[in-house]
């Protein structure tokens, strides 16, 4: 190829971002709210013994636990579409459109594997099952 005809190949690829240095990454922290609070993480992390001063490393431990959490209900979502088999599943392994309004709902036989995954052992009690 000439150089005329690699020039719109390299416009279609996407632009990754340069990395971020630490001190960049946590000046970025002051600016940004995540889901869980602020309040909410200095409340659990004093129950457990650490006190933080820093807002930065709240925030910090606050979108470990929001990505976490995130990944816990990404993973039980794909339990409940291969658990329901229907067009729901179809649709997420790209099969046909089926209902497009459907919407789901986690159930504990969901959650269960999804927590299993990530090492938490959840047992429902006696008087449930």
């Amino acid at each position: 190829l000439s150089p005329a005809e690699q020039q719109p190949q390299q416009q279609q690829r996407p632009q990754f971002q340069q990395p971020v240095s630490l001190s960049d990454f946590f000046l970025q922290l002051d600016e940004y709210q995540p889901t869980i609070s602020d309040r909410v993480t200095q409340y659990y992390l004093e129950r457990s013994g650490l006190e933080v001063a820093d807002q930065r490393l709240l925030r910090l431990v606050s979108l470990a636990g929001q990505k976490f959490i995130s990944d816990i209900v990404s993973d039980a979502m794909h339990h409940c579409r291969a658990r329901q088999g229907g067009p729901a599943a179809k649709r997420a392994s790209g099969g046909s459109s089926g209902q497009p309004g459907k919407r789901l709902t986690l159930t504990m036989e969901d959650l269960g594997p999804a927590f299993q995954e990530c090492g938490i052992n959840v047992q429902r009690p006696p008087y449930f099952t």
